[in-house]
This record gives structure tokens, C-alpha cells and sequence, in this order.
């Protein structure tokens, strides 16, 4: 489901972020995903977040269900 430019990952759960430099931020159930023209932010759901620079952002995985099946 998504909301202006929020991304519900209650329902899209297996979210990870890709950064160019190979790290892989994931996301868990009820943490949500904000993508802006120049960042993303993540708000995870424990309080804290994370503003990366989306030219940092090599890609959004939407869907890794596959891998822990």
C-alpha cells in the first residue's frame, strides 16, 4: 500500500535498501520507507532513523520473500 510517498511496509515487509559502496540496510515489519528527490529516510519502528542521500542509493529491493522462505 502506499500513501503519498510513504511505503506501508506492513504490507511490502521484505524491503532492503542497496548503497553504492555494497552495504544492504534492511527493513523489518512496521518500519517505513520515505523516498524523496534527494534522500530517503528510514523510520524504524524502535524510534530511530536513518537520512541517507539518495545518490548514496544504488537501488530498493521491494520483494525478498524468496530468500526467506
Amino acid at each position: 500500500m502506499k500513501t503519498s510517498n510513504w511505503l506501508n511496509l506492513d504490507h511490502h515487509e521484505w524491503v532492503a535498501v542497496d548503497m553504492i559502496d555494497g552495504r544492504r540496510l534492511e527493513l523489518n515489519k512496521g518500519d517505513q520507507l520515505i523516498m524523496e528527490v534527494d534522500s530517503i529516510t528510514i523510520k524504524r519502528k524502535d524510534g530511530i532513523d536513518f537520512i541517507l542521500p539518495a545518490i548514496q542509493v544504488a537501488q530498493i529491493i521491494k520483494k525478498l520473500k524468496d530468500r526467506y522462505l
